[in-house]
């Protein structure tokens, strides 16, 4: 494998990873305005995460298909190619939810702040 494939099959993979891993974050921004939700908010919420959820399913299959196996599922560079996209969904997935526990925590303590 050349660097140029392993920077794209890497860079699909985390971008897999930052999608999949969206989803603490929604959790946590929902969570932050708990006390201001809405039906109204909470229909526009799922309209708006629906998408990313649909689209965080389907492509990291899609991912596999074409960055890794290409048109060529026997190629001995199979395995190669479909760790470095592992790694890099892993990567992501990992930022995002350090990410989100983090803002998690500050909400935390910043709505303990407001209360006392």
């Amino acid at each position: 494998m050349k660097l140029f494939e392993i920077f794209v099959v890497f860079g699909g993979g985390y971008l897999c990873g930052l999608s999949i891993g969206s989803g603490f974050a929604f959790q946590v921004i929902r969570k932050l305005f708990a006390d201001t939700w809405s039906a109204k908010k909470e229909a526009i919420w799922i309209a708006l995460a629906m998408p990313n959820i649909l689209i965080c399913t389907v492509m990291p299959v899609v991912l596999v298909a074409v960055l890794v196996m290409e048109d060529r599922p026997e190629q001995a560079d199979f395995w190669q190619r479909f760790g470095w996209l592992v790694v890099g969904v892993l990567t992501g997935g990992a930022l995002v939810f350090i990410a989100a526990h983090l803002v998690n925590v500050a909400a935390r303590n910043w709505l303990k702040r407001g209360k006392a």
